[in-house]
Parts: structure tokens; sequence; C-alpha cells
């Protein structure tokens, strides 16, 4: 009971619908069980064992895998460096193809039949809207930061101008809202590029969901701030990056399937 509570204490700031996939999503019972222990902390982890539990024979706190690192669930689902360029880098992609397959429904493009079968094109296009995906982008300066995850580009439609959106995700669980800000320096030298190249107005837009479902309290925000005629299926981003969550503390802790 001393870690009850514990996973919102740790974010410090978190939108009301960060648990709302509880109410909607309908996962099985014993992924929705894993995650709710994962929040709480209340996993058996070496760090847990050690300083909590002070379990006898187990007299390090370091993680199984990497070992350099104390063992806790903040770790293992965000902070092992062995993770890093494996399974967390496949929770990213899963996450932004889910938001893909989102704004593909939006404007009536292909996509797949759910979000976990959808298949990202490089380019995808109708008379309303293009969407550019995991593109380097040729400019004609050098500029570090020019592969977002999605560009979406809303044409010029009679007297609304040509809008983009860059679109960068992260499934991270620092306080969220310094990762928003982040991601919306690391992209301004960007933004400027294709308003130059292409014309329009060209916003940042972040996507930051927590690796256990969390969102960060200026999410809604962020896109009334910038008038953006889109929609994002929070649910959606949501179960995206539970159930790899949930993959990764299952391979993680060895547990049955």
């Amino acid at each position: 009971m001393a870690l009850h509570g514990k996973w919102t204490k740790l974010l410090k700031i978190v939108d009301e619908d960060s648990s709302k996939w509880l109410r909607t999503v309908h996962l099985k019972p014993p992924t929705e069980a894993l995650i709710i222990t994962a929040q709480d902390q209340a996993l058996r982890t070496n760090w847990l064992g050690h300083y909590v539990l002070k379990t006898a024979g187990e007299t390090t706190d370091r993680c199984r895998r990497c070992r350099k690192f104390a063992e806790t669930v903040m770790h293992i689902v965000n902070g092992c460096p062995m993770l890093a360029q494996g399974v967390y880098h496949e929770r990213h992609n899963q996450v932004a193809s889910a938001l893909h397959c989102d704004f593909c429904g939006q404007y009536q493009l292909p996509r797949g039949q759910h979000w976990w079968e959808h298949k990202p094109e490089p380019v995808t296009e109708n008379e309303r809207v293009k969407i550019l995906w995991d593109f380097t982008l040729r400019l004609d300066r050098l500029v570090e930061a020019r592969k977002p995850d999605i560009l979406l580009i809303q044409k010029a439609s009679g007297s609304n101008p040509q809008k983009i959106t860059i679109i960068d995700i992260a499934p991270r669980d620092e306080i969220l809202a310094e990762k928003e800000e982040e991601k919306i320096s690391k992209y301004q030298p960007l933004r400027m590029e294709p308003e130059r190249t292409w014309g329009g107005k060209a916003k940042v837009v972040p996507i930051v969901v927590g690796t256990l479902g969390a969102l960060p309290k200026t999410f809604r925000a962020t896109f009334r701030a910038n008038q953006l005629d889109i929609t994002v299926n929070v649910e959606t981003l949501q179960e995206a990056v539970i159930l790899r969550t949930f993959s990764i503390l299952q391979q993680h802790f060895d547990l049955p399937g």
C-alpha cells in the first residue's frame, strides 16, 4: 500500500484522460492487471526487492538486462539501453502508425482495417491532404532534425491557405510537459523550411504519450492553440503504447503469454 498511487505522483502532472483507456479500450484482464501493477510501481523488480521487500539473497538493485542502472519499472519500460534500439523503437513506430491510420480515416485515404494492421506508405495523398511518413525532407540548407514521424500537409482550399503540421511522437515518461517543449524546440529550424519552400503556415505539434498511458496536462490544449482541424483518437494511442509496454514487461519478467 505504501506504493499505491505512485504512478501519478511520479509523473507530477497528467491529463484527466490518462485513465480513459480503462473505460474504453477493453483490454484483456491480464494485460490490464499488469499495467495497473506497473503504474503503482509494484512489480517485482530488483529495486523493489532490494530496497522495499529486502528479500534475502537479492543483493543488488541493478537491472537484470543492462546491469548498469537500478531496475525500476520506469527503467524497464523506458530507460534500459539494452532495449532502446529494439522494442522501444518498435513501440514508437506502433504508436506513430496508429496515428497515421487515424489520419487516413479522417481524410478518406486507404488504410488497414484495424490500426494494428495498418502499413503506412512514405507518401499518401488525395485532393485534400498529403501525408509524409518517416520521410527525410530535402532542404536547401542544413537542418539537423529533418525527418519527423509524420508531416501532414492540408492543401489550400478556397480562402483557406495551406497548412503544414510537423508531428513527432514520443512514448516517454519524463515530466511529460517538458518532453513536449523539447520536441517543439527540436523542430523549429525545420518548421521555417516548408513555409519558405511550399508556402502556407507550418506548426510543430508533439504527441507525447506515457509508456503506461499517461497524457500531459497540455495534450488537448496543444491542438486548440494550434487551431488544427484534426482529431486525435486518444484511446487508440493509449492502446497502441500500452499493448507494446505490456509485451516489454512480459518478456522482461518472463511471464506466461
